[in-house]
């Protein structure tokens, strides 16, 4: 399976996708979810939910977990910053590219670049900025599949996943919310602080009967978190991320596009909210 990475088209302020939604039943129309998450906190400051909840009464940023494509790549990431590696280390990011996958559903596994590309052999930045899939299959076979699985959970991310070669494409189903959380751990320079919804809760005399705690974890170290964050800025400035730039404002981030454009991402952050 190869994921993809384009600019999808909007139409009416929806994504224009092939087939038919499974929460609407209408053609050609794409459902959509917003969540953002304060890194400095957990705090999720805004939440859209999708289409109609009057209606269909499903949350699709905390209960629809879907293929998140490319935005997986930032685990690659932030596992190989972990290990040593350096945004300016080489590789090979030449396509289609088969890679050894004994026991798996595909042996060898085939992946191809978005739009067939063929691709070049340069550093883990220049990969990220093309959205190179051969570059990060390989990726995530150097820093291993089980180290890039553990990294994921250990940002914030709560879905299962597994340690394949598919991995750092996207290939396994996670919540927006648990993206935007996870993402706001390399904001936060590496501290984890869960995603909670309600601060307090006061009684009619006004009484405060719960009001959250915080508990923030150092998950990575601020080196890591600051390697990866500077992959994606650039990849915001002149990589898949462009349509995210803000004027007088850094800000970070990773498209994410599965094939047939069924599932279309874009996962980033600044110092202050993490989106996805």
């Amino acid at each position: 399976m190869a994921a993809r990475d384009q600019n999808l088209p909007l139409e009416n302020g929806m994504f224009t996708v092939p087939g038919v939604d499974p929460i609407t039943g209408q053609q050609n129309r794409g459902s959509a979810a917003v969540v953002s998450v304060e890194p400095a906190t957990g705090a999720v400051r805004t939440m859209v939910a999708g289409p109609g909840f009057d209606q269909w009464q499903y949350n699709l940023a905390t209960f629809n977990p879907r293929q998140v494509g490319s935005s997986m790549k930032t685990y690659v990431l932030a596992t190989l910053m972990e290990q040593g590696r350096s945004p300016d280390d080489i590789i090979n990011g030449t396509a289609p590219c088969d890679m050894s996958n004994p026991g798996g559903a595909e042996d060898p596994y085939h992946v191809e670049n978005f739009a067939d590309g063929g691709g070049t052999v340069g550093t883990i930045t220049a990969a990220t900025l093309a959205s190179s899939n051969c570059a990060f299959v390989r990726l995530g076979l150097i820093a291993g599949p089980a180290a890039v699985e553990e990294m994921a959970h250990r940002l914030g991310i709560t879905s299962e996943l597994a340690a394949i070669p598919s991995l750092p494409l996207g290939t396994k189903e996670i919540t927006p919310l648990e993206m935007a959380s996870a993402y706001g751990t390399l904001a936060n320079d590496g501290v984890y602080n869960r995603p909670y919804l309600i601060e307090r809760i006061e009684d009619s005399a006004g009484n405060v009967i719960y009001q959250h705690a915080l508990a923030p974890e150092q998950r990575v170290s601020p080196q890591v978190a600051r390697l990866v964050t500077s992959i994606l800025e650039q990849n915001v400035q002149s990589g898949t991320g462009t349509a995210a730039r803000l004027s007088g404002q850094r800000a970070a981030g990773k498209t994410g596009t599965t094939q047939g454009s069924t599932d279309g991402w874009f996962v980033g952050y600044t110092p202050a909210l993490s989106t996805a």
